[in-house]
């Protein structure tokens, strides 16, 4: 049994113009094609599919049920021969990206907006992850990757697109507020538990950690941001993510035991694949 997809857009021009006529004329066929096209699916499928009363032709209810299922199809169908008009126009139908944490997530909601705008018809696949973006890329799980440590793999593209400022802070209601300022020190802060970021990547690790210290350990920076305003650790968190917390004295800077600390962060692509229209236009966006 070979049912065309001719035969489905007929049953669905004849049920939703209502007649024969309605339907040949919508369809730029002649009302003999129309009633050949579904008297030849009626005998594939061994089942009458239209009732004509005359007036109106209307769908048996086994015909209701076929073309229930085929308006599925159909659907499928119609979003087939956009993706493939997008391949052809060199624009991708899907667009993977992985970032950090660490790379402000309005800067990134800002360059999808554009990129959106320009292309609505690409499907965006993010990932958000700390230390994972040159895993992702290696593994060809993303076209492209926001990264904070460089990679000198001659495989890959890499450019520099940002920086991020990490501050060493603790909570206003943390124990070591409570101690003279003078008793503060990398010492006494390490009784305490660290609060660290750990990408989900197994094979990737964290960064930034004291070895001697105890630790609360998270996947993403929402949560390390949380446990440290609650007083039950001290970690680094970027700036741009606690400006709010620091100018409402809820978090503390700890710049008496580290100094602020400038991370630049990167964008990586395969040199050996060949970018697409939107992909090439959000690396252009982010830097020449």
């Amino acid at each position: 049994m070979w049912i065309t997809i001719d035969q489905l857009i007929t049953i669905q021009a004849v049920h939703e113009s209502g007649s024969i006529t309605a339907a040949s004329e919508n369809l730029h066929k002649a009302k003999s094609a129309i009633y050949y096209a579904i008297k030849k699916l009626e005998s594939q499928v061994g089942f009458e599919i239209l009732e004509n009363d005359g007036y109106r032709a209307r769908l048996t209810p086994k015909g209701e049920q076929l073309l229930s299922r085929a308006n599925t199809f159909l659907k499928q169908y119609d979003a087939l021969k956009t993706d493939i008009l997008q391949i052809a126009s060199g624009v991708e139908t899907h667009l993977a990206i992985s970032a950090t944490a660490l790379f402000s997530l309005k800067k990134f909601n800002a360059l999808i907006h554009k990129i959106q705008s320009q292309f609505p018809n690409t499907q965006i696949v993010f990932h958000r992850e700390i230390l994972s973006g040159l895993q992702f890329l290696k593994q060809d799980l993303v076209d492209l990757a926001i990264f904070e440590r460089r990679d000198s793999r001659e495989d890959l593209e890499i450019k520099k697109i940002d920086s991020v400022i990490m501050q060493l802070v603790i909570s206003k209601s943390h124990p070591l507020t409570k101690l003279p300022k003078k008793e503060r020190t990398l010492d006494r802060l390490l009784e305490f538990p660290q609060v660290i970021q750990r990408s989900t990547m197994p094979t990737d690790e964290s960064h930034g950690v004291h070895k001697n210290s105890r630790q609360w350990t998270v996947t993403d920076l929402d949560s390390k941001k949380e446990i440290i305003l609650s007083g039950l650790g001290w970690g680094r968190l970027p700036i741009h993510e606690i400006e709010k917390e620091l100018k409402s004295g809820k978090l503390l800077r700890l710049e008496n035991i580290e100094a602020p600390q400038e991370i630049s962060l990167f964008i990586g692509r395969k040199r050996m694949k060949t970018p697409g229209v939107v992909s090439q236009a959000l690396w252009e966006m982010l830097g020449p």
